[in-house]
């Protein structure tokens, strides 16, 4: 039974006691022989807290230390942790440092000794290089012979300095000569006034203009030969806007036209949009065709 007021037997005194509390386990001493029991074990564990452990007796063994070679009398322990070499934690360390160098040191003169002994190994092939090729070359400016290696061009051969200089200046006339140069020079002045005014600028060549005119000045209509191109004369052609730039006009191919240059000169920055003036004997239709799709008219004759 474990119920209250049951009746159990004690383990210790082999004696009945009644149950007097129905928490927990059916208890399994009496009451008197629990408190017996319990007083037993604060007894036990008073005096574990005040037993002296010092005077009790440990095996201690002589021998001579490893690291300090010095006679020493200690305790060893046997659980496999103490190998009973040294006297201390410090001698050990203070060995094991010592002798770590001493290897390393025989390693290093191991090194040098099978490196002497070594038969010395053949050295890479150095690679063959063949000597370089030189000719000789006359100077593109004195004439003077001039020592080049191989690939260099002989038309670029120069003595000095001073043949480079004069080798360069000659080049830069050469490429000025050339019709690319000069259109592009063109095309840059004729829109260089109109880009500082901050105008639209298309990139016109003033001859391409011309030739679209038919060589003929649109005010008057007279012929602007182009040989009179770059003069003083009064048929000389120019490049004339047709609303100046001054007056808000653009550097295109719709306000570009061919006139001589009387007619330049009195025309001035005059807007014909405001004076009702015509272009005179051209007709405006051409004027917005660009150069590709135009073709130069034949016999044309001045408009009297």
């Amino acid at each position: 039974m474990s119920g209250i007021n049951c009746r159990l037997t004690c383990q210790s005194c082999q004696q009945e006691f009644v149950r007097t509390s129905k928490r927990g386990r059916p208890p399994r001493n009496c009451p008197s022989c629990t408190i017996e029991a319990k007083r037993e074990y604060f007894r036990i564990r008073e005096e574990s807290r005040t037993r002296d452990y010092s005077k009790k007796r440990r095996e201690t063994s002589a021998f001579v230390c490893v690291g300090c070679h010095k006679e020493r009398e200690r305790h060893i322990r046997r659980d496999g942790k103490d190998s009973g070499l040294y006297c201390g934690r410090q001698c050990y360390f203070d060995h094991k440092s010592l002798v770590s160098k001493e290897i390393s040191l025989i390693r290093e003169m191991g090194k040098r000794s099978r490196a002497y002994l070594r038969p010395s190994r053949p050295t890479k092939k150095e690679p063959i290089t063949k000597p370089a090729q030189i000719r000789k070359a006359p100077c593109c400016i004195c004439g003077q012979e001039v020592e080049l290696l191989k690939g260099k061009q002989k038309a670029s051969a120069v003595c000095g300095e001073a043949c480079r200089v004069e080798r360069e200046r000659r080049i830069r006339e050469e490429r000025k000569a050339t019709e690319s140069w000069r259109s592009a020079r063109r095309r840059y002045k004729s829109s260089r006034r109109a880009k500082e005014r901050g105008a639209d600028a298309d990139p016109i060549d003033p001859i391409e203009v011309f030739e679209r005119a038919g060589w003929r000045c649109y005010l008057c209509g007279v012929e602007t030969p182009i040989g009179l191109r770059g003069t003083n004369h009064d048929d000389a052609p120019e490049l004339e806007h047709v609303i100046p730039l001054a007056r808000g006009g653009s550097h295109t191919w719709a306000n570009v036209a061919c006139a001589c240059r009387k007619c330049n000169i009195r025309k001035g920055d005059s807007d014909p949009r405001g004076r009702g003036a015509s272009l005179g004997w051209l007709a405006s239709s051409f004027l917005t065709t660009p150069p590709s799709s135009f073709s130069r008219p034949r016999n044309m004759k001045s408009k009297e």
